[in-house]
């Protein structure tokens, strides 16, 4: 079975047939992802999913023994698949966040520990002391950088923060400073790149604060900072393009409108972003009138 696998993945033999069952293959593992919220696992009681596991797996060893070429590389990246950052969620971390999360739901507070003001101790006391020092620990380690993005992204979900509004405020401010920097230098808004981890961290640093407006989550006070600094968080997909991308763009469209507008969908199409048409034509015709 692994020499099939291994025919369908070498990239070496990147002939049409071969891309295509692995691009379809691909999709259904995205698609598996998507629908369960997790990866595939070897599930001997599911052949599907077993397939799809091996076939992940075969992935990833090509991933790290940089065998897949430039253009699968680019086909993973759209389809959300970043070997770097797709670390499954442990059930046992996971079923901790939802405990907590009940307990907050329940008693409109995060769990305290009561030890050293009360005369009797009930277990109820003694299961909140438990999830108060659960939540410490997940508190040290967001604080030293030691979740992955899952992980913060099942924190968001859920809708547990854990930092106090000073310290948040702090460290808030300067995640976006540091995202302002990263634009002054660079030209572009951070994007998804497993090249370089700390602009990888920006980029999600980035969407985690763009979910949190969506949700309405953002404070005045936090508005006003963003918008101080020049950071745009609707999905303007023009500013995701480098000056040299949109400098090639319109001198190609003042040449052939048809070929620029061919050129910059597969610009845009690096970029990770699932657009229909009408938008991207949209962004188009703004950058051509910038």
């Amino acid at each position: 079975m692994f020499d099939r696998i291994s025919r369908i993945f070498n990239p070496k033999k990147d002939g049409r047939d071969g891309y295509t069952r692995w691009s379809n293959r691909i999709i259904e593992i995205s698609d598996f992802i998507l629908k369960n919220n997790r990866l595939p696992k070897a599930n001997n009681n599911d052949k599907n999913e077993y397939n799809l596991y091996q076939s992940f797996s075969a992935n990833k060893r090509k991933f790290y023994s940089k065998e897949l070429s430039e253009k699968q590389l680019n086909f993973l990246e759209q389809h959300d698949i970043i070997f770097e950052n797709l670390k499954s969620i442990s059930e046992i971390w996971k079923n901790k966040v939802l405990e907590i999360e009940d307990f907050i739901q329940s008693k409109g507070k995060n769990p305290k520990s009561h030890y050293a003001f009360k005369k009797s101790i009930t277990d109820e006391d003694i299961y909140q002391h438990k999830l108060y020092h659960t939540v410490a620990r997940i508190r040290r380690a967001k604080q030293n950088d030691k979740l992955s993005v899952e992980q913060l992204d099942f924190l968001e979900q859920q809708n547990i923060i854990f930092e106090n509004s000073t310290s948040n405020s702090d460290r808030w401010k300067n995640k976006v400073l540091e995202i302002e920097d990263f634009i002054i230098r660079k030209e572009h808004y951070p994007k998804a790149n497993r090249k370089d981890s700390d602009e990888e961290k920006l980029y999600h640093a980035l969407n985690r604060i763009r979910r949190a407006k969506e949700k309405g989550k953002l404070s005045v006070e936090q508005l006003d900072f963003l918008e101080h600094h020049n950071i745009i968080l609707e999905k303007d997909i023009n500013n995701t393009l480098s000056k040299e991308e949109i400098i090639e763009i319109k001198r190609v469209y003042s040449d052939n409108p048809f070929r620029a507008f061919q050129l910059y969908k597969k610009v845009i199409s690096r970029r990770n972003l699932n657009l229909r048409l009408m938008i991207i034509q949209e962004n188009f015709e703004k950058l051509i009138n910038l």
